[in-house]
Order: structure tokens, then C-alpha cells, then sequence
């Protein structure tokens, strides 16, 4: 922020415009060469800079390009300058495509000192220069937004579904799907040759149930894209609809906020039968017990698609599939119970916090982790308390009873009022754990991949450190490992 301020004190306001964003790429070069770069510093005097990036095509270049008033509706990520943040990115000039805020900050500094581009075409100053062409990024890496000394840390502590049990997500989501397309078909609805899609959903979008759509945000609320039903919504249409609005997900009875994994299969139902009410096929091809009434809105049908859900969860034969077949659902890792052991070798209490009952928690960690432990040690040695049917997110913002699992093959329980090392419980809340390990606040560590029941509870309430388990991430970086290699290889042979 001080660079930023000393840069924007020292430019000339009526001769220069910088892209906002820009200038975290201008700050981090400030500090690492004590003097901003000249191309940023002093810009010409058109309203707008544009930089662009054409790797793996004949022509490749990189640079910045001046553009007048009538071309000044982008920033240099394609982003609107209005304010309004839709993608505009069709309106950038054919075949080049705009550099992302991690490219801009890896970028050598010569890039933006060298106009002229004399150094395109010299692979060897290309590999010697790029901070990405010799190191390879790590698809399973811990990424911080905040420091974090683990010296600090005296508890952790684990969610186990989809964080520490590592599901094959389309196998479950696809078995959900299925289970809950059988219970809207049961209910009459239409669901014969629908099929589950990965890749129509992802987690952190939200949904409009007023108007059918799925929208995904940027960091201040406003709409960037959004589909009806599974039709994508051109730039235009988007902006007709939200323009200026910000999303507000505490106004529940209009947005629902995809959290977690297990939202996928539910958002990818819905948008398949939003479609469906949208071209009349919702009633004509219903069968009885369909009641019409109870699905004439948008609305409506969310609330029966997460019905259908949750009774694919809870009531149906799921997690007893999972259970009969883990190799098919959950992927086993040799890395994990070591990670644990090494974790309480360093003086960390592990406590396992789960929503999920004793009987499906004991089998899944059973089978992740008891194969690779030294002999005679078992999962439970791995952690200090386990907490099943934590009911979270009260869990972590009220006080609800505790109970001892005493018998844990019958599951039979006796109420407590304290939690103790070395035993499983049922119920219970976050400051019992504090209680109990005598610390808190910045002391513990929570570990979770729900967004709002495992970590922003857990901070907004009890002011827990937190890590956020992203398993989509895995396949982003390869994917971005992927094509900055094709974009120094394009730098490499080609250029103007």
C-alpha cells in the first residue's frame, strides 16, 4: 500500500491511468528494485494500458499495448473499467489473451524495462529469467493467505469427510445424484435421462433460487457469470439482470451458497431441471404423485432438489454403498496417518470433529489409515479425542449436550459433561476442546473443507486459525503449470 501511495503522489493525475490491479505488480517490482519501472511509472498519455500474452501461437508477443478512448472499455485482465466486473474478454483484441494477476506478479522485471522486446527469441535468457520454467509448482502445496507459525499451534483439528477421508468426488457425487434423482422420481418429477455432470458445477458458486441461475462472484459481491438452468448467460444478459447488484448470501431466502463438495451433485439436479421447467417438459412428462403446485417457481424446485439430497445423505442406502465398496469412493493416501504422527510427535493434541455417526467414522478412518501405521497402533492412537455427530455448525456457536460412546460396537452412550483424552463422543461443543487442552483462540487450528460450517464459523465464533482443504486446486495448478510452460515455449520460438 506505501508504494502504491508514492507512486500515485509522484505521477502526473491528468497524464496517467493505472489499472488498479496493476499496481500490486508495480508495488512488488518497487520493492525488490527500490524504484518503480519505467513503462508503469511514466505511461503515455492514453487512458489505458493493455498487456497481453500469445504463447503457443505463431506472432507470440508480450508487452503492453496504449489503446485510445474507444478502446478502453478492458483492463489489462479483461475486466470492465466501468466498475461493473463482467467478463469481457470477447472484446479484447482477436487471439491474445490477457495476462492474470499471479503471471503479472511472476513476470521478470526486463519484461516491462524492454519495450522493444529484443530479448524474444533468446531461450536462454528465458530459462535463466522466468520463475517458472525451472521449478514446477506443487499441485498439493499449503498456500497462505495469513502467516502461520506452527510453533504457536497447540491443537488441531480435523473434519473427516472430504478433508481428512480424501473421496474420488465423481464416483460420490454421481452415487448422490443418483439416489436423488430416485427420490424425486418417486415424487412424480421427470429425472429418467438426466445424467450427473462434473463439470456443470463447481463448489463456491451461488444460486438464485428466485431466478433459476448459478452465478459466480468476484471478491466484492457483483455478478461476473452466470447461467439459467445450464445455459450460459452472454455479458449482455448478465448485466440486464444484476448490473450493480451485490449479492448478500444472509438473504438465504433468495441465494444459497454451494460450500462444500457434496453441493455439486444438488446444483447440477437443479440447473438440469430448471431447464426442464423452462421448456414445459416438467409437467407434461410427470407422472403421479407430481403435485404442480409445489414446483411453480424457482424456488420451489431448489427446495426440492435439496430435500431430494438430503435424503440421499440420510436416508438412503449411500453411505452403506460407500461403506460396502470404500475403494470405489474414498482414495487412500500412505502420506496421511504419517503426516498425524509426525503432527503429535511435535506436542500437537489432534482431536477429529465429524458430523458423520461413529459407526460410518470408525470404517472409513479404519480403512485410510490402520493399513500404513507401524503394528499394533491403530487410527485411534492418532488422535487425542474423536467427536462424532458434532452437529456443526452449532457445534461451534452454541452448547449442546455431550455424550460417551462407552460401547463402541453397540454405540451405546452415557450424557457427560466434560470431554476426556482417549475417548470417543458424541455431540458437544468447540469450548469444551478449548477447555480441555487449555487453550484457545489463536491456539487451535481447524482444518475443514466446508467454506461456512468449517471455517468461517470457526473464526467468526470461536476465532480459531483455519485451513480450507481445496481439491479442485489440484487440478487449476497443473493446469496453470501447463500453460506457462506453453507460453515460455511460444516466447522461446516465436515473437515480433
Amino acid at each position: 500500500v506505501d508504494h502504491r501511495r508514492s507512486m500515485l503522489a509522484a505521477m502526473p493525475a491528468p497524464r496517467v491511468l493505472v489499472v488498479p490491479v496493476l499496481l500490486g505488480c508495480a508495488s512488488a517490482m518497487m520493492a525488490r528494485s527500490g524504484r518503480p519501472t519505467a513503462p508503469l511509472a511514466r505511461a503515455p498519455r492514453a487512458p489505458r494500458a493493455r498487456v497481453a500474452l500469445q504463447g503457443s501461437r505463431p506472432g507470440a508477443f508480450l508487452g503492453f499495448e496504449s489503446v485510445g478512448d474507444d478502446r478502453a472499455e478492458v483492463d489489462v485482465f479483461g475486466q470492465s473499467t466501468y466498475g461493473d466486473l463482467l467478463d469481457t474478454r470477447p472484446d479484447l483484441a482477436e487471439g491474445v489473451e490477457p495476462l492474470n494477476a499471479d503471471e503479472l506478479e511472476d513476470l521478470p522485471r526486463w519484461v516491462f524495462e524492454d519495450p522493444d522486446r529484443s530479448h524474444v527469441g533468446d531461450p536462454n535468457r528465458l530459462q535463466a529469467q522466468l520463475p517458472f520454467s525451472d521449478a514446477s509448482y506443487e499441485p498439493r502445496g499449503v498456500y497462505c493467505s495469513r502467516t502461520l507459525n506452527m510453533r504457536s499451534i497447540k491443537c488441531i483439528g480435523y473434519d473427516m469427510d472430504y478433508t481428512v477421508v480424501n473421496y474420488d468426488f465423481t464416483a460420490w457425487e454421481a452415487c448422490a445424484y443418483w439416489h436423488a434423482k430416485q427420490a424425486l422420481g418417486a415424487k412424480g418429477f421427470p429425472v429418467r435421462g438426466l445424467e450427473f455432470s462434473a463439470e456443470l458445477v463447481v463448489r463456491g458458486l451461488i444460486v438464485d433460487k428466485q431466478l433459476g441461475n448459478l452465478l459466480k462472484l468476484d471478491r466484492f459481491g457483483y455478478v461476473r457469470r452466470a447461467t439459467h438452468g445450464t445455459r450460459r448467460l452472454s455479458r449482455d444478459e448478465v448485466h440486464r439482470i444484476y448490473g450493480r447488484l451485490t449479492v448478500d448470501l444472509r438473504h438465504t431466502a433468495r441465494w444459497d451458497f454451494a460450500n462444500t463438495l457434496f453441493s455439486i451433485s444438488e446444483g447440477c439436479l437443479y440447473a438440469q431441471l430448471v431447464d426442464k421447467m423452462d421448456d414445459g417438459t416438467l409437467v407434461t412428462e410427470a407422472r403421479p404423485p407430481f403435485n404442480e403446485s409445489r414446483c411453480a417457481t424457482y424456488e420451489q424446485l431448489h427446495a426440492a432438489c435439496s430435500k431430494a439430497l438430503f435424503r440421499a445423505h440420510v436416508h438412503s442406502t449411500l453411505k452403506a454403498e460407500v461403506l460396502a465398496r470404500p475403494d470405489k469412493f474414498v482414495v487412500r493416501d500412505p502420506a496421511l496417518p504419517v503426516t498425524l504422527m509426525d503432527q503429535k510427535d511435535a506436542g500437537k493434541k489432534l482431536v477429529l470433529i465429524t458430523n458423520s455417526d461413529w459407526t460410518y467414522t470408525r470404517a472409513m478412518m479404519s480403512y485410510i489409515c490402520d493399513e500404513f501405521l507401524p503394528a499394533r497402533m491403530t487410527w485411534r492412537d492418532l488422535f487425542d479425542v474423536v467427536i462424532v455427530s458434532a452437529r456443526k455448525p452449532a457445534f461451534f456457536s452454541e452448547r449442546m449436550p455431550l455424550y460417551e460412546i462407552v460401547d463402541e460396537e453397540t454405540g451405546m452412550m452415557l450424557e457427560r459433561f466434560r470431554l476426556e483424552t482417549g475417548k470417543v463422543f458424541c455431540g458437544g461443543s468447540a469450548r469444551m476442546v478449548e477447555k480441555l487442552f487449555n487453550c484457545e483462540k489463536d491456539d487451535l487450528l481447524y482444518v475443514g473443507d466446508h467454506i461456512y460450517a468449517d471455517i468461517h464459523l470457526s473464526k467468526a465464533t470461536m476465532r480459531w486459525r483455519t485451513a480450507l482443504v481445496v481439491q479442485e486446486l489440484e487440478a487449476e495448478v497443473e493446469a496453470l503449470e501447463a500453460r506457462l510452460w506453453w507460453a515460455v515455449r511460444g516466447l522461446a520460438v516465436g515473437g515480433r
